[in-house]
């Protein structure tokens, strides 16, 4: 009888052990890695010169963000949503000043799954919880285009492998056997890519003392609709709207649309709760931008409001 029980034990074991492997190990490597386009991601042992870091960004005095809002709506199925950034930019000097935007839209939460620590809660002795304090985008878009992770981030790079590991845990432990693709580089990875590829940016001229030309007030890239869209009265090609600019003396309305699709799985079907701001120089003279990067003029994140339900 002992040795049945000695078997049975043994085998719940080496099951229980190969379902754990089968988890750790499952096919994670296009987690991240995801092939988005033919563009070639950064080598690993890419090697950059101090002078490219501005850890600290020196933002321009001229220029301040007058007013922002935040607004939620519903899209053309009634499933969807949309999330549109409204920033009011002031220009505080007479010169016109050449801007290149990036704004991104994401959703984050810490590492921690809530129904893996009632079940087994962290020491009371531990006054950090490591999961609480490492942070994973699941969902992000940007404007004025949508940035290929494998052009963020390489797959040899600590980050990634750190941020992988959390990303596996957390997956792991919310009982879900499924591939999961939900998770985007942190947020600074994206910012650093913007720096580094300034050209990528929405590029715009901040007016000073003089007005702009009557045909160059509104600058975006509105696609319109169809003829069967207006006969339906569903405007699908919407989804392709990024951005949308009002320009005029001193001040720029910067509009930002950033298209929300329902996601499968409770944990990553959030809705966008952060939000950032990069603004850099794109004068051609300026000489970070011969270097290859760019100026940091205005670097802002925010933690989005708990906007209501669209009806």
């Amino acid at each position: 009888m002992k040795k049945m029980i000695y078997k049975s034990l043994k085998v719940f074991l080496f099951v229980i052990g190969g379902i754990s492997m089968i988890f750790f190990h499952a096919s994670s490597d296009d987690l991240f890695g995801r092939d988005e386009g033919k563009q070639k991601s950064p080598p690993a042992n890419a090697i950059y010169p101090i002078k490219n870091y501005a850890p600290v960004p020196m933002v321009d005095p001229d220029i301040r963000i007058k007013q922002e809002a935040f607004s939620r709506s519903l899209a053309e199925n009634m499933r969807d949503q949309y999330l549109e950034i409204t920033c009011h930019l002031e220009n505080l000097s007479n010169q016109p000043k050449e801007i290149y935007a990036f704004i991104f839209a994401y959703y984050e939460t810490n590492a921690a799954n809530p129904k893996y620590q009632k079940l087994l809660p962290p020491s009371k002795w531990r006054k950090q919880d490591r999961l609480a304090e490492a942070y994973l985008t699941h969902y992000l878009t940007s404007t004025p285009s949508e940035i290929p992770i494998n052009l963020v981030w390489d797959k040899n790079e600590y980050d990634y492998r750190s941020y992988r590991k959390n990303a596996d845990y957390l997956r792991i432990f919310s009982s879900r056997i499924k591939q999961s693709y939900d998770f985007y580089p942190p947020i600074w990875k994206y910012l650093e890519y913007g720096i580094n590829n300034p050209q990528k940016g929405l590029k715009f001229t901040l007016r000073g003392g003089n007005p702009p030309p009557r045909d160059q007030t509104i600058q975006t890239d509105y696609v319109p609709p169809t003829v069967q869209e207006t006969r339906e009265q569903i405007y699908k090609s919407k989804r392709q709207l990024k951005y949308t600019l009002y320009h005029s003396s001193r001040s720029t309305i910067l509009r930002s649309h950033h298209y929300h699709r329902k996601r499968r799985s409770e944990e990553d079907n959030g809705f966008y709760n952060r939000a950032a701001i990069l603004l850099l120089n794109a004068d051609e003279n300026s000489k970070d931008l011969a270097n290859g990067r760019s100026e940091i003029l205005l670097q802002k994140v925010y933690s989005l409001p708990s906007l209501p339900n669209p009806k």
